[in-house]
């Protein structure tokens, strides 16, 4: 079964009406384009961030949430990457990025928070904090609080969490780039999340999730 027949199911499951179900579909035409312009980096945004929605309502049963959480989960996780269309497709089609690349990429969180947050802006505060619980997370927490109040970080932070969690799963399981350039086991991909979030509460959710083969 194909990822879109997968995603269908999912919405359907969890009851998400039409017209949020077209939105959605709609956004995920514009990654359609990002597709184009990463084509020659072999990565997918799309497919990717359809994996991390799929994963992440996976991610919510196994820590046994709501449905609604089920359904926010998803959203944030189908959207966090929308900041990349205001990336330049020559930094894009890039699978080896030096440092002024970096520095433009790690802005795609900020550019998807504005992308988002006056329709969607639960995924907003996704798509800020999806990078920034790892141990060299952009941007930090305090530069997040100038932007969001402290209320609504803490308020979002599990469910952050989990998208972090599932995203960064997936990049280095699917998506070849400078800093995975090739395969890794299964045992180096589980000292990868561990090295990379060392916060006691995000390696007690690593364990949760491997244990009920949301990472395997």
């Amino acid at each position: 079964m194909s990822l879109e027949n997968n995603l269908d199911d999912i919405l359907h499951e969890l009851g998400i009406r039409y017209s949020t179900h077209k939105e959605i579909k709609g956004y995920l035409k514009i990654k359609e384009n990002i597709d184009l312009l990463e084509e020659k980096a072999g990565t997918s945004t799309k497919e990717h961030s359809i994996r991390d929605g799929l994963s992440a309502v996976d991610a919510a049963k196994a820590m046994g949430l709501c449905k609604d959480e089920q359904r926010a989960l998803l959203y944030g996780g189908l959207l966090h990457d929308m900041g990349k269309v205001s990336i330049g497709k020559k930094i894009l089609e890039k699978n080896d990025f030096n440092q002024e690349d970096m520095e433009t990429m790690r802005m795609h969180p900020l550019f998807g928070y504005i992308i988002l947050k006056d329709d969607f802006f639960y995924s907003a505060i996704i798509s800020l904090t999806h990078h920034s619980f790892k141990a060299d997370g952009y941007p930090t927490i305090s530069q997040i609080s100038s932007i969001v109040s402290p209320e609504t970080l803490d308020k979002n932070k599990k469910h952050s969490r989990i998208i972090a969690l599932v995203d960064f799963y997936d990049s280095i399981v699917n998506r070849v780039n400078n800093k995975y350039p090739e395969s890794l086991s299964k045992k180096e991909i589980k000292t990868e999340m561990y090295k990379n979030f060392r916060n006691k509460e995000m390696k007690a959710m690593i364990d949760i999730f491997y244990s009920a083969k949301v990472f395997r």
